[in-house]
């Protein structure tokens, strides 16, 4: 069996390389941990991160606090941790509230 797959230059990376995942596990036996992150944003820094988020990972639960900050929880393969807090202070200049889910 083969896995074929073409690169699209207008798709981000981290949704491709899932697709390609997708397509190598029935093959090879991959297998990634994953971890959780719970994220704490400032309503201001809100919009121009959610999509990086939501890039990086599967969107677990968001919540809106009563102090308008937003909560939410990421899964993240555990490789990728690293590049999501330091995308995470480039966008909030450190203000973003970050703590691993057990």
């Amino acid at each position: 069996t083969e896995a074929r797959f073409h690169v699209d230059p207008f798709k981000p990376v981290d949704q491709q390389v899932q697709e390609v995942l997708a397509k190598l596990r029935p093959i090879l036996p991959i297998r990634f941990d994953t971890v959780r992150v719970k994220i704490r944003l400032r309503a201001q820094d809100y919009p121009r991160t959610i999509g990086d988020l939501k890039a990086q990972g599967k969107l677990l639960e968001e919540n809106w606090l009563s102090d308008g900050s937003w909560s939410g929880i990421l899964e993240i393969p555990a490789g990728v941790q690293s590049d999501l807090y330091a995308r995470l202070n480039a966008r909030t200049k450190g203000t973003a509230e970050t703590a691993l889910v057990k």
